[in-house]
């Protein structure tokens, strides 16, 4: 359960005001289509089916004539996102991102923007690609403070901490965070947080 949780957790919670797939024909079963291919891929085990399915997922997402005239929009964000983002078509995804800035809205926007250039840069630039990882722990710290008690936001937050200093340091600052701060259970600390570091390596793609 909480593996399918961190599978999703950085794009789903960047994309919280997700809006409900379009009523137009075509362009609504391309889109159900294309869920059903990545839902069934995170499923899986085998590296030959999940690639078959990645594949189909995104040629239904091209199928689809909103996505194809207008790229990004509230109906298709977070599905696109994730299937591009698994794909590691990283230039296509920073450039749709660059065209839809307030789709939903900047701020989430701006996170899945650097998260993209992260994996984008990881292997070529390690300390550019850190860099945007870095911006994203302020970008988030900064909105921490206008809203402390949006638990989501901390899954960002000490994901974020885990690529820059590594899951064993991303745990004891959360184990710290624990000690102190009463506004969440010992079950969201333990079995969100921590659980959801410890199976990072598992529930996204590696640059």
């Amino acid at each position: 359960m909480y593996k399918k949780i961190g599978i999703l957790i950085l794009i789903l919670t960047c994309v919280s005001c997700q809006n409900k797939i379009s009523n137009q024909g075509s362009d609504e079963i391309t889109l159900k289509n294309a869920r059903k291919y990545l839902n069934e891929y995170f499923t899986l085990s085998e590296e030959q089916e999940k690639k078959e399915l990645l594949s189909k997922s995104y040629k239904e997402l091209n199928k689809n004539e909103d996505f194809k005239k207008n790229g990004l929009t509230k109906s298709n964000f977070s599905l696109a996102i994730t299937i591009l983002i698994y794909m590691k078509k990283y230039d296509d995804l920073e450039r749709l991102l660059l065209k839809a800035r307030n789709i939903p809205d900047s701020y989430n926007n701006t996170i899945v923007l650097n998260y993209v250039k992260y994996l984008k840069y990881y292997k070529k630039d390690k300390i550019l690609s850190e860099g945007f990882i870095r911006n994203n722990v302020s970008l988030i710290h900064q909105q921490i403070g206008k809203t402390p008690e949006d638990s989501l936001l901390y899954f960002d937050y000490f994901r974020m901490k885990a690529y820059l200093n590594g899951k064993d340091k991303a745990i004891k600052e959360i184990d710290s965070m624990k000690k102190v701060n009463n506004n969440f259970s010992d079950f969201f600390y333990d079995y969100g947080l921590i659980q959801g570091i410890e199976e990072m390596e598992d529930s996204f793609p590696q640059p």
